[in-house]
């Protein structure tokens, strides 16, 4: 994989910075990371790794995963179609299904606690200490689910002295968005901290031209209460308890079937109304041993939702859905992490979870039978509905070792065990009168003899148990000639266990279970200080193995379900910059590149006996853009006592699919040009920012899928918008 002409290059690259000079007056700050279960210079890991601090993601309006996405090459993000559930992709490894039964092979951690539903993300991205994004599997320490990586998201912290602060947004959109944070000490040896995030719209971005009605309308609503407590001179206890609410209306998307509509003014059949809930705590206590410490994680959390889903984006109900589910998850981690200062450190620990999903799908096509048929329904109640349970248990075991070998050479070796036991009852009842299969079929051949199925005919049921275990691993090798230049190696494995399709399907075998996917990906990077500390350059190159990837696809009467990809590869590149020319300047570029393609497809038939709309070898996979890229500037002019501060930032994806094989399935290239210009106190008692996104109002299609009738459907840019935001400290 790695030739002797990348090892001629790192000698070479090693040569160029065995001269570095001392750090300037303006040298870049030290940036620390917990990416391996510990603070570590992101300079010191073998990791790629993308961080954000909370002033950088809150400058960056960072209050989604999409915005997250946009500001770091190699991750890419879709939601649900109702808004809600974000689903991850990094480096090509990824998750089409949107269902909360499911999960993307990108790992979602908030303040140490594995997220099994991406649900779980929603109304926690406030208050925020640091982002991290990790690429590339992570199994050893983060565990099952991450065969493309992980996102980490720390909370701010409760603090021993009295601070407070309020921030209050508001835009040309008419959304208010409000954070105020009380932190400080309770008691002796206690402090507690307590934010909360309020989001509010008085007028939709779009209006439905029918009714006039407002869609794509936020009101959320979300906190998190901490208390840390150290009991004695060698522990520590964090309790954590937080929830949301969101009552918004969803975004339609739009029809290309429809000329009269726009990205502000759409076509429904109803109201996409959201009703969503999470609730959760944790309890993170810590016992230091002096040779290691002990660390506890235990966490619940709980998500219900509730939503109508207008999908075909026409006022008719052709494919609406209305998707309910509740979905619980209780874990418990033990960690123990060596505190030697000698040559080797390690990590071991073990982890136990359990997921309950519950769900119930109608997916409304009373109007698609009336069009066929010409006549109305009667009793029926057009709708095909799916209901499901699923419990998922996972036991998981973990070493994770750092050996110091020289000063100059280390090595990282790590390995895990999972087990993971997967519980399921489900079942699809057609209760349109009409047999499904002719329906899809319409929108292939146009509209024929329809064959009358008797409402409530089962079109699948599964109950069934399926266990299944993995020893995934890594293994890197660090070599330090320099203070500030490190080249690394490393291969590692990454699994993903099975899982059942939770949503509507009209074929028998549809929901069955769908096997582990495993990946082993090798990697070569570069992190790299240059011109007197105040340039950081981190590179990285990859080649990845597919095997069984979990994805959705298109059967022959054109419905969905999920199906095992038999082999697929992906290699790429990946390059940040960080440069502080000046005192005052501050620039971040950063690129990626990426390849991907399905070498092996499941062929006419796989193992179920379902056959492929067409075949898929030879595809792209989905949320893969070739290119992404990003920059951005920041400038801070001396005031007196104030700061005026500058920044302009721009990102831009390169297009891809949502969907295996189907050009209409087409994500837009996109960008998107962000401003903000601002007046900050020196004392740091407050500021003011005016700001700007999508400056240049694009409104590229940046997440497409097609209806039955061959339509493209798909969802925009959000238009042109300024804001202010105000905050103030209180000491």
């Amino acid at each position: 994989m790695f030739t002797k002409k990348s090892l001629a290059l790192a000698v070479s690259v090693s040569a160029m910075f065995s001269g570095q000079a001392l750090a300037s007056d303006w040298a870049l700050e030290e940036v620390t990371v917990t990416a391996q279960k510990r603070a570590q210079s992101m300079n010191d890991i073998g990791v790629a790794v993308s961080a954000f601090t909370g002033d950088q993601a809150e400058r960056l309006g960072m209050s989604t995963a999409k915005d997250i996405a946009m500001q770091t090459p190699g991750l890419n993000t879709a939601n649900a179609v109702s808004g809600g559930a974000p689903v991850f992709a990094i480096r090509g490894v990824g998750l089409e299904d949107f269902n909360l039964n499911n999960s993307s092979g990108v790992g979602v951690y908030v303040d140490d606690v594995y997220a099994s539903s991406p649900a779980f993300l929603n109304g926690q991205m406030f208050d925020v200490e640091r982002i991290e994004v990790l690429k590339g599997p992570q199994g050893t320490l983060y565990g099952r689910n991450t065969t493309g990586g992980a996102i980490t998201v720390v909370s701010r912290k409760p603090t021993e002295d009295f601070e407070a602060s309020i921030s209050t947004s508001y835009d040309s959109l008419s959304r208010v968005e409000t954070t105020g944070v009380v932190s400080g000490a309770v008691a002796d040896n206690v402090q507690g901290r307590i934010a909360v995030n309020v989001i509010d719209q008085n007028k939709g971005i779009q209006k439905d031209i029918h009714t006039g009605q407002d869609l794509q309308k936020d009101e959320k609503q979300s906190f998190r209460a901490l208390l840390a407590w150290q009991p004695t001179d060698n522990s520590d206890i964090l309790f954590n308890i937080h929830g949301s609410n969101d009552d918004s209306i969803s975004e339609s998307p739009l029809n290309t079937g429809i000329p009269e509509t726009d990205r502000r003014h759409v076509s429904i059949s109803r109201l996409p109304q959201r009703d969503e809930k999470g609730a959760g705590g944790s309890i993170i206590a810590n016992i230091d041993f002096d040779a290691f410490t002990l660390t506890s994680v235990t966490a619940y959390d709980k998500y219900d939702r509730s939503v109508f889903d207008n999908v075909d984006g026409d006022v008719l109900e052709l494919n609406d859905n209305t998707p309910d589910a509740q979905v619980n998850q209780t874990s418990q981690e033990f960690r123990l992490t060596s505190n030697s200062d000698g040559n080797l450190s390690w990590i071991a620990g073990l982890t136990a979870s359990q997921e309950e999903y519950s769900g119930a799908t109608a997916v409304l096509l009373r109007n698609t039978v009336d069009l066929f048929v010409g006549a109305p329904l009667g009793t029926a109640s057009g709708a095909i509905d799916t209901a499901s349970e699923q419990r998922t248990q996972s036991l998981g075991a973990y070493l994770h070792t750092e050996t110091q070998l020289s000063d100059e050479f280390k090595l990282t070796a790590g390995v895990r065990y999972s087990d993971d036991k997967i519980d399921y009852e489900g079942s699809v009842t057609d209760n349109t009168d009409i047999d499904p299969h002719n329906i899809l079929d319409a929108g292939l051949s146009g509209i024929g003899a329809f064959a009358f199925a008797p409402t409530g005919t089962v079109l699948d049921s599964v109950s069934e148990s399926n266990r299944s275990d993995n020893v995934s691993g890594r293994l890197a090798l660090d070599y330090t000639p320099t203070d500030n230049l490190l080249l690394y190696t490393s291969v590692a494995s990454g699994y993903k266990g099975g899982r059942h399709y939770g949503f509507a399907v009209t074929q028998p075998g549809a929901l069955g279970y769908v096997d582990d996917e495993e990946l082993i990906s090798y990697e070569l990077g570069i992190k790299a200080t240059l011109l007197d500390n105040t340039m950081q350059l981190n590179a990285a190159t990859f080649h990845t193995d597919y095997k069984n990837r979990q994805s959705l696809v298109v059967l022959d009467d054109l419905s969905q379900t999920l199906m095992n990809v038999p082999e697929s590869e992906m290699s790429g590149a990946e390059i940040d910059i960080t440069w502080r020319p000046t005192e005052r300047l501050d620039i971040f570029a950063g690129a990626s590149y990426l390849d991907t393609e399905i070498t092996k497809g499941p062929g006419t038939k796989e193992r179920r006996g379902l056959t492929l709309f067409e075949p898929i070898a030879g595809s792209k996979l989905p949320q893969s853009p070739k290119w992404q890229y990003n920059a951005m500037a920041t400038y801070t002019i001396p005031l007196g006592d104030r700061d005026l501060f500058t920044q302009l930032d721009y990102a831009w994806e390169d297009q891809s699919f949502s969907q295996l094989a189907d050009p209409k399935a087409l994500n837009e290239s996109h960008g998107s040009l962000n401003g903000r210009i601002g007046l900050a106190d020196q004392a740091g008692v407050w500021e003011v920012a005016l700001w700007g996104r999508n400056l240049t109002d694009e409104d590229a299609k940046i997440y497409g899928f097609p209806d039955f009738l061959g339509r493209q459907v798909g969802y925009s840019q959000e238009p042109r918008s300024f804001g202010i935001t105000a905050k103030y400290y209180f000491f």
